[in-house]
């Protein structure tokens, strides 16, 4: 009986440590995002290539470039939740959201699945 309640007390603790290892995971894409980073490839209508997006510590996003030869800025605010990520950009008296899927996010790239397309961000140094 007591080699039962070892081999039961062995698999809770392996499920509560998964769990851990999941939710640790789930905040590492929140903290890994931080920064300033700049755009490699993009989707029609999507960030401009070699512009900037910024994800600052407070949830706000600042994406900058030039698009048809003028200097484009959108502010917006974002939040992540695992592998989703949710921008918000007010234009006019209209906010946006657009929801994404992040495909990969490391400390030098983070890839971006949109019902728009994908796009890849390289960290800026």
């Amino acid at each position: 009986m007591s080699a039962m309640k070892l081999v039961a007390v062995g698999v809770a603790v392996c499920l509560l440590g998964s769990v851990a290892v999941a939710d640790e995971k789930k905040g590492d894409n929140a903290k890994l995002i931080v920064g300033k980073w700049e755009v490699a490839k993009s989707h029609a209508g999507g960030p401009p290539e070699g512009g900037t997006v910024e994800f600052t510590k407070d949830g706000k996003i600042i994406v900058a470039g030039e698009q048809n030869g003028m200097k484009v800025t959108f502010d917006g605010t974002y939040k992540v939740d695992g592998k989703k990520m949710v921008l918000k950009f007010k234009i006019g008296d209209q906010e946006t959201p657009v929801e994404l899927t992040i495909d990969k996010l490391d400390e030098t790239t983070c890839a971006t699945t949109s019902s728009q397309g994908k796009v890849e961000l390289k960290r800026k140094k």
